[in-house]
C-alpha cells in the first residue's frame, strides 16, 4: 500500500507514514451484501416450514401398537392357539369316531369311508338304540409309520360284549389318512368275580405289545406295560425313538413259568446282528407287567 500523501510504500502495521507523517487511511470494511442476507433469511424460513411439516405428520400418523414385553402375561390375539400333541393319534381317533358314528346310524360299517376296503374287516354291529351314541376310550396305542394297533373300551356293546376290550388295526393310505383294516374284541375285561391270572398266553401278549411299542418309540405304552423298576433300569426304552429300521422283526421262542413270574424268551432281529432277550413278566395287582429284561 502507498501513502496517499507522498507516495511512499507502506509496509507492516504502521498507522502513520514514516516518510511524511501522514496518517494511514482506515481500511474500508464494506457494507453487508443484500443478496446474501436475503438467502440467509430464505433458508431460515424454509427450515421452519420443514420443521412444522414434520411435526404435523408425526401428530396425524397413528402410532403402531406396541407388543407386550416377554413374560408380561398380557393377552394377545395369537396366544389362544391349540396344537395337537400327536397329530397321528388325533387323526386315528377321528377315524374310530367315524366308525362308531356309522354303527350308531345303522349303516354297514364295512363299506363306510372309515374302513380300508382291502382289509380284514370285522363283525358287523347289531341294531343299536338310535337315541344314544357310542363313545370309545383309548387305553393304549402302538402307532408306526404306516400301521397302528389301538386298544380301548366302548361305552356300550358294539363290536365287543360284556365290557370286552376292542382292538382296531389301521393303516395309513395315500394322502395321509388313516383307515381301519380290522376290528375285533381283544379280550374280556376282568369283572369283580374273576381273578386275573398270569399265563403263558398273557405273558406272551404283554411282551409282544411291549416290543411293538419299543419298535415305534411309543413311550406311553412302554410305561403302561412295565414296572417302575424296569423303567428305572432301562430308561432308553422311554426315549421315544423310532427303531423300525433297526428292529425289523422278532419271534417268541418260549414262555416258561418261574413262580411267581413267567420268563419269555424272544429272538429279536436287530441290525447289525440279532439279539436273544429274556423278559420277566409279573402280576402286580390287576396288571400283568414286564419287570425285567436281559439279553445275550
Amino acid at each position: 500500500m502507498k501513502c496517499p500523501a507522498c507516495g511512499s510504500e507502506l509496509t507492516g502495521d504502521f498507522e502513520v507514514c514514516p516518510s511524511c507523517g501522514a496518517e494511514r487511511p482506515p481500511i474500508a470494511t464494506g457494507e453487508p451484501n443484500p443478496a446474501a442476507r436475503r438467502v440467509r433469511i430464505g433458508f431460515g424460513v424454509l427450515m421452519a416450514l420443514v420443521f412444522v411439516l414434520v411435526a404435523a405428520v408425526a401428530v396425524l400418523t397413528p402410532a403402531e401398537p406396541s407388543s407386550p414385553p416377554s413374560g408380561s402375561g398380557a393377552p394377545t390375539s395369537s396366544v389362544l392357539t391349540t396344537a395337537a400333541l400327536d397329530p397321528e393319534r388325533s387323526a386315528i381317533e377321528v377315524t374310530i369316531r367315524g366308525f362308531y358314528a356309522a354303527a350308531d346310524s345303522g349303516s354297514t360299517v364295512a363299506t363306510s369311508p372309515f374302513v380300508y376296503q382291502q382289509g380284514i374287516g370285522g363283525p358287523q354291529p347289531g341294531a343299536l338304540d338310535a337315541s344314544a351314541s357310542t363313545s370309545f376310550t383309548v387305553t393304549r396305542a402302538v402307532i408306526g409309520s404306516g400301521t397302528a394297533d389301538v386298544f380301548g373300551t366302548e361305552s356300550r356293546s358294539v363290536v365287543a360284549s360284556a365290557g370286552a376290550e376292542v382292538e382296531f388295526t389301521l393303516r395309513k393310505v395315500e394322502g395321509g389318512s388313516w383307515l381301519i383294516s380290522s376290528w375285533a374284541a381283544a379280550r374280556e375285561m376282568t369283572s369283580a368275580s374273576q381273578v386275573l391270572s398270569l399265563t403263558e398266553a398273557t405273558a406272551v401278549d404283554v411282551v409282544t405289545a411291549l416290543l411293538q411299542a419299543r419298535q415305534v418309540g411309543d413311550a406311553s405304552t412302554v410305561k403302561l406295560l412295565t414296572t417302575t423298576a424296569f423303567q428305572a433300569r432301562h430308561a432308553s426304552w422311554l426315549d421315544g425313538v423310532d427303531r423300525q429300521a433297526l428292529l425289523t422283526s422278532w419271534q417268541v421262542v418260549s414262555a416258561k413259568p418261574d413262580a411267581p413270574s413267567y420268563l419269555v424268551t424272544v429272538q429279536e432281529q436287530w441290525l447289525p446282528k440279532p439279539l436273544t432277550s429274556v423278559y420277566t413278566v409279573v402280576l402286580r395287582g390287576e396288571d400283568i407287567l414286564v419287570d425285567a429284561w436281559s439279553f445275550q
